[in-house]
């Protein structure tokens, strides 16, 4: 008898889940994926693709199709990633649409990041970063620079990295951004402590980064800086 309550109940669930729309159906794929409930969330991700090629709806296979790219990326299944962020640029560039293109070669970076793929991750926050000034979209700018910086410090481009930090720090100072400039203060004392070996500069950058952590609330960071001050 409970078996068939509970069959009967993940009917009526499914029946109702069918009925969300796209937006909806990935609010839930996400809430699912929170919760560590994979094999639901892909389920439902899915069905959101699905759902938005049926009603013709490019923009939602788009959004879709993003979001099935981080799922699987957070999932640590690489190759489904680039698939599904392949595919969602591809129907970016049918629709020619800039911010959608910036978006995914952000996302796309950011997948090579985590594989630590980064002269491949360079060149997407690279045409990430082209789409977003002819948007003059200043905070995903200043994150694609940040990223940049990390890609270039990893790759011991230290040159480059410094540079693309104090891109993305004077961004963030000019947007008002204090948690992008916090972040961008501690990236520039990383590298300054760590590949220029400049410990009074680090020093600068690690006091600025904490004062700035700690006016925004972020203690688990304002205590990182706080340690690199110790060191």
């Amino acid at each position: 008898m409970r078996r068939l309550f509970s069959s009967m109940l993940r009917r009526i669930y499914w029946v109702l889940v069918g009925r969300l729309s796209v937006e909806g159906l990935l609010v839930l794929g996400e809430r699912l994926q929170k919760k560590g409930e994979w094999a639901q969330a892909e389920k439902v991700l899915l069905h959101a693709e699905n759902k938005a090629g049926e009603e013709d709806d490019t923009d939602g296979q788009i959004l879709a199709t993003i979001h099935l790219g981080r799922f699987y990326r957070d999932h640590g299944d690489f190759p489904q990633s680039h698939e599904f962020l392949g595919q969602a640029l591809e129907l970016a560039n049918r629709l020619d649409d800039g911010q959608w293109q910036g978006l995914i070669h952000h996302q796309l970076g950011t997948t090579h990041v985590m594989q630590r793929q980064y002269p491949r991750a360079i060149a997407h926050y690279r045409k990430s970063i082209v789409v977003e000034e002819k948007l003059k979209d200043d905070e995903a700018l200043a994150a694609s620079y940040g990223n940049l910086g990390i890609c270039y410090q990893k790759g011991s481009n230290v040159r480059e990295a410094v540079n693309c930090h104090r891109k993305s720090l004077n961004i963030s100072e000019r947007i008002g951004d204090r948690h992008s400039t916090a972040e961008q203060y501690f990236n520039l004392g990383m590298l300054y402590l760590e590949n220029i070996g400049d410990k009074l500069e680090a020093r600068v950058h690690f006091e600025k980064a904490r004062a700035l952590f700690e006016m925004v609330g972020d203690t688990h960071y304002a205590e990182q800086a706080a340690r690199r001050l110790q060191e």
